[in-house]
């Protein structure tokens, strides 16, 4: 409902004033009234089932307690796949800006733990063409997110936070190209707001990673700090759930000599089709403008860093399966109310959970 208080006070004194001033100004003020608290009410309506797991993670909503959500990705990028030649092309003469096909897997599992705190793990398996060789990074990030606030009732109504470590790692290229990895420690403030049919999320992160590379008998080892802000977005319509999201990522304490490039920006979209009330499959594609500056930190180096002005994309295949979900989209044939229509009852905190 909306708190009257804020929604019709000043529209009282202007309706008032107007009233005092010319007659004839009193229906063009009723108009807008309508038409204004119209579009709040849309806005603010709010439904009857907690939030499904979709393509896309990053949101201040967290799990129901005790569900459980899994999501599987195939990964590609090759030219035939590379529609709008956004990939760069390798310079010549340099091996080190080849970061070309690439092939991978992805695993993700989440668990609701309790009614403000979700687990998140995700391995990725990532076969990328680089330097000459067949580079294999392989990713773990495991998180929690913490729900400290939770009012359906509110403009935006989810507040979160995520904890998270996050490393990357590769065998040995050669006996030039050794030791490639990075530990990472992040975390992410969520804020997110739920509407009829759709989500709107922002958040902002900082991590600090810890990098480990051998150059050319040279340790090449050094540590970064990166700040990033971003929106998603989650909208459903008739069967299906797109996800969009647009992430800036600005990297600073990189020394001088690893400094030419210091920042990215990463836009993804992913369309999903609803199989039944558990199950939705996926299409997506993501683009780097600074290929996997700061995404993979350990590629990046004295050598490669002239090479990262250079845009990147993948093509993504995958599902989504969420278990203990009573619905997932409105559209569905036999199956109730939208997943992106999110009510838990009442507002809630997670400081009340501690009796603070």
């Amino acid at each position: 409902m909306l708190k009257s208080a804020k929604a019709t006070s000043p529209f009282k004194r202007s309706f008032l004033i107007m009233i005092r001033i010319k007659g004839v100004l009193v229906k063009r003020d009723l108009v807008k009234l309508f038409l204004i608290l119209g579009l709040v009410s849309t806005l603010s309506a709010r439904s009857m089932r907690d939030i499904a797991s979709t393509a896309e993670d990053k949101r201040a909503f967290v799990l129901q307690e005790d569900a459980i959500s899994i999501r599987g990705a195939y990964h590609a990028s090759n030219g035939s796949l590379d529609l709008f030649n956004l990939n760069g092309n390798t310079e010549a003469g340099n091996i080190y800006s080849a970061i070309n096909n690439a092939t991978g897997l992805d695993f993700s599992v989440s668990y609701g733990l309790h009614r403000h705190i979700s687990l998140y793990y995700n391995f990725q398996a990532f076969n990328i063409n680089y330097a000459g060789e067949k580079l294999k990074n392989r990713q773990n990030d495991i998180y929690t997110r913490i729900n400290f606030y939770d009012d359906p009732q509110s403009s935006f109504d989810d507040f979160s936070l995520d904890l998270g470590y996050i490393r990357n790692a590769s065998t040995d290229l050669n006996p030039q190209i050794a030791n490639l990895s990075d530990n990472s420690f992040y975390m992410r403030l969520l804020l997110g707001s739920r509407f009829q049919n759709a989500l709107l999320n922002f958040y902002m992160g900082f991590k600090y990673s810890s990098i480990d590379t051998t150059l050319f008998s040279q340790d090449a080892s050094r540590d970064e700090k990166a700040i990033n802000i971003g929106i998603t977005h989650t909208v459903e319509f008739s069967n299906f759930i797109l996800d969009t999201g647009y992430e800036y990522l600005k990297l600073f304490s990189r020394e001088s000599n690893v400094a030419e490039n210091k920042s990215n920006q990463i836009i993804t979209l992913k369309l999903s089709r609803a199989i039944n009330d558990k199950l939705l499959i996926y299409i997506g594609e993501s683009i780097m403008l600074n290929q996997f500056n700061g995404i993979i930190p350990y590629l990046y180096n004295a050598q490669t860093q002239s090479a990262f002005d250079k845009t990147y994309n993948y093509l993504s295949l995958g599902f989504v399966y969420n278990f203990g979900t009573s619905s997932l989209i409105k559209s569905s044939p036999n199956y109730g109310t939208s997943q992106c229509n999110s009510y838990r009852g009442e507002s809630s905190s997670l400081f009340s959970f501690f009796g603070w």
